[in-house]
């Protein structure tokens, strides 16, 4: 990882720090599966979708939508209702 990108990640925790800060709740910084980008979630719904058996966060649904082409094929995912896709966010 080049010094450009390290700053540029530091740069984003900061930013999820800070709003985690103005959260008056307790709140869990993820980093997303697809792209690794910093995001935050508050702790009880990270944990409610771990015993449910998620296994995979997401900052976004665009990278849910890569996540999901790349790993069971582009043409399926446009076949996913919303409720399988309520699996993986």
């Amino acid at each position: 990882m080049s010094k450009t990108e390290n700053f540029l990640r530091l740069s984003e925790m900061i930013q999820v720090i800070e709003r985690v800060k103005e959260k008056q709740q307790r709140v869990v910084i993820l980093f997303c599966d697809e792209c690794g980008k910093p995001f935050v979630r508050t702790f009880s719904y990270v944990a409610d979708r771990i015993k449910k058996g998620q296994s995979h966060f997401f900052c976004s649904r665009k990278c849910l939508g890569r996540y999901i082409g790349k790993n069971y094929g582009y043409a399926r995912a446009k076949t996913f209702s919303s409720k399988k896709l309520d699996k993986f966010c």
